[in-house]
């Protein structure tokens, strides 16, 4: 019974979170640390929540629902993108500040490189997993860490109180994707996946684009360490309470990474290169972006299933 609570309750708390990201959206404070905690740390987090709900206590580390949930990041990053550039010009306000005062962090293509790396493998030990997850800690840490040119710490705004119900209804929205059936596994997963891309469209829509491109990036990056260190973790519990003598288990299936390190370091290579390439460019670029992304999905979801 709890199951079908569970698949029914997915799609109603999806929506009700979004609602509240969206009303925090609109009455967040305007200062420079809440914007930035906002575009690098509580949108990737939020969009991840989900999708971090699949990978609990899962048997068979980097198989089935596991694989696509830490896969998803990098094509909902690559749909974000492509469709941004397809529907913008380079020649609006945010694709100038683009140009001019940011640059792609490096945490986003070694994030890329090191999934290839892992892919490569085929198989890892469960250490891999747990350094990944002191990796994506250490890159929160740095992100929530003040920077120098801030102002002090701004009273809370009317927005706060959405950002805590925003947060109690992703946690809410990840029990019930780990409870929901696991033949039911295509829906939950494509309600998960919509529901990230909404946390993201959002933020483009009630603050910029180049907002929603930081912080797809970063929960394209966020979402595998953070992956990786839940199945690093529950393989290790498992370990000690098996007491198991010899090599511990590993990682299998691990060349799953290699589509979605591929689509996130071509996005990147995107993002770089679009001002550089001729006008006629922009469309088949942001098409391409789009196909590689729905493709990337479409096998993360054939392999999920199979």
């Amino acid at each position: 019974m709890l199951p079908w609570v569970a698949l029914g309750l997915l799609l109603p708390v999806g929506i009700v979170m979004l609602l509240q990201w969206r009303q925090f959206l609109v009455g967040m404070d305007q200062s420079v640390r809440m914007e930035r905690l906002t575009i690098n740390a509580w949108a990737p987090l939020l969009a991840s929540a989900g999708l971090l709900g699949l990978l609990w206590d899962q048997q068979r580390p980097m198989h089935g629902q596991a694989a696509l949930a830490v896969g998803t990041g990098a094509m909902v990053f690559a749909v974000l993108v492509g469709g941004i550039l397809l529907t913008t010009d380079r020649h609006d306000r945010p694709w100038n500040h683009f140009q001019g005062s940011w640059l792609v962090p490096i945490a986003w293509p070694v994030g890329g490189i090191l999934m290839l790396l892992v892919a490569s493998a085929g198989r890892v030990s469960h250490v891999v997993g747990l350094v990944a997850f002191a990796m994506g800690l250490v890159l929160i840490w740095l992100n929530l860490m003040p920077q120098r040119d801030e102002e002090p710490e701004p009273a809370p705004s009317r927005g706060d109180g959405s950002l805590v119900v925003t947060f109690l209804a992703a946690l809410v929205l990840a029990a019930c994707a780990r409870l929901s059936p696991v033949e039911w596994l295509v829906p939950v997963g494509v309600v998960l996946s919509l529901l990230s891309l909404g946390v993201l469209v959002l933020l483009a829509r009630h603050k910029n684009v180049l907002s929603a491109i930081q912080a797809g990036g970063w929960f394209a990056v966020l979402l595998p360490c953070l992956g990786l260190g839940l199945l690093g973790q529950d393989m290790l519990s498992r370990i000690i309470r098996a007491d198991l003598p010899g090599a511990p288990p590993r990682f299998e299936y691990t060349s799953s990474l290699l589509e979605p390190g591929l689509v996130l370091l071509v996005t990147i290579m995107v993002l770089v290169c679009q001002e550089r390439w001729p006008s006629f460019w922009r469309a088949p670029a942001s098409l391409a972006l789009l196909v590689a992304g729905l493709l990337g999905y479409g096998i993360l979801m054939a392999r999920a299933v199979g």
